[in-house]
């Protein structure tokens, strides 16, 4: 894949985490205990034993594409 920032070549991963990833139009901070808002979305799968979401990495520009769409082996 191509960067669509830079042109550049990207690389291919993941992105992981130890909870669920989510996609928030409301960013909120310090939350121990979460209640979802609108707006608010889990990209990742796998979220009870490894939250992961396919992404690709532009080590030029420091950005990552994140695929929550795909499946996840």
């Amino acid at each position: 894949m191509r960067c669509p920032f830079c042109g550049r070549a990207m690389e291919q991963g993941a992105v992981q985490s130890q909870r669920a990833i989510l996609f928030n139009t409301n960013p909120r901070k310090g939350v121990f205990w979460r209640v979802f808002q609108e707006g608010e979305e889990t990209i990742s799968q796998h979220n009870w034993t490894t939250p992961t979401c396919l992404a690709w990495r532009c080590r030029h520009c420091k950005k990552i594409v994140l695929d929550y769409g795909a499946e996840i082996p």
